[in-house]
């Protein structure tokens, strides 16, 4: 293990990660919900709003890359002369082996200490969710000592088919428009992101698991994006991996992350419906703790329209072209 690796781990032990554990064998993963979505979407925002909805603890995307039990899984899946670099901060798993069931298991009961999974949980309080009076250490080993569990996949949405054959556990699908996906990884610093570091056939045609009989009929298509600049081939993969959500709609609940955030979608009442108890719920505002500071003042309805302001008529028109030559439907 590393040593940012062990850094880590310390750091969420002392974060109430002893907790986590002790309390990981009494908890079964089918019944923890599951949070898939895009990057940019909403995905922390949902993950936060379930967690306080249904009294849980969050799980922040166990398939980082940074983690040394899921890198040690990416060895099993990424082919061996294939660039790990420009593979393993994109790549959504689709088929569930054996290794990455279990890993995927050990994180729906928390079984994984370690701060980076944690994030969500020690920064809850960055818009007002922890009382003043109560100590972000306590509040962390707090939350650790809920029997629930929220946990958040951005690279999960191929996964799902599959999860849901394994552990038969609720997934809540947020779906942003993506303009505002594009406007939002602008704002919040591209080269953050490294998504020049998208390709589409490698992501979605070159790796033997399974996905090429889903993406095959439309390698024509996905050859010709591919050779587009870092903003198309961001918007293809939106819309190739959305296409693939909207194939196994089954497997999905689908929330609009604009209906969401303005309200007209009601989180509650739709848990409610699906017989998730949240008695005693409270609402926990619109930010979430990945809101970009310099957007966390704006109302919901101006966050969600502002990509109109943000990018150019250009960026809007290959969207637009994207999305319809692909074929997915938008929120």
């Amino acid at each position: 293990m590393q040593r940012n690796d062990w850094q880590s781990v310390r750091h969420g032990l002392a974060g109430g990660g002893a907790v986590d554990w002790a309390m990981s064998p009494f908890l079964r993963a089918g019944n923890s919900l599951v949070v898939t979505g895009f990057w940019r979407s909403g995905t922390t925002f949902l993950l936060e709003q379930l967690t306080q909805l249904w009294r849980a603890k969050p799980v922040f995307e166990p398939f980082q890359p940074e983690l040394a039990a899921y890198r040690a899984v990416l060895d099993k899946i990424v082919p061996a002369n294939m660039d790990r670099r420009d593979t393993d901060l994109y790549l959504m798993p689709y088929a569930l082996d054996e290794a990455l069931a279990q890993y995927v298991s050990r994180a729906l009961c928390y079984r994984i200490v370690d701060v980076r999974v944690q994030r969500s949980r020690s920064n809850l309080s960055a818009h007002g969710r922890r009382p003043r009076a109560v100590p972000q250490i306590a509040m962390q080993h707090g939350l650790a000592a809920r029997p629930r569990v929220v946990a958040k996949f951005v690279r999960g949405a191929l996964l799902v088919p599959a999860l849901r054959e394994r552990f038969g556990l609720s997934v809540y699908h947020i779906r942003r428009r993506p303009h505002g996906v594009l406007a939002s990884y602008k704002s919040a610093r591209w080269n953050d992101f490294q998504a020049e570091r998208i390709g589409l056939r490698r992501l979605l045609l070159d790796i033997d698991d399974g996905r090429a009989a889903f993406f095959e009929p439309m390698a024509a298509l996905i050859d010709e994006l591919d050779k587009g600049d870092a903003n198309q081939r961001l918007i293809a993969y939106w819309a190739f991996t959305e296409k693939f959500v909207d194939a196994h709609a089954e497997h999905y609940t689908m929330i609009p992350y604009e209906a969401l955030a303005t309200g007209a979608f009601d989180l509650a009442e739709r848990l409610a419906h699906d017989g998730v108890d949240i008695r005693g719920a409270r609402p926990t505002g619109f930010n979430s703790s990945t809101t970009s500071a310099h957007r966390a003042h704006l109302s919901a309805r101006e966050r969600i329209e502002s990509w109109r302001d943000s990018l150019s008529t250009t960026e809007i028109s290959q969207v637009d072209d994207i999305v319809a030559r692909v074929g997915v439907g938008l929120p």
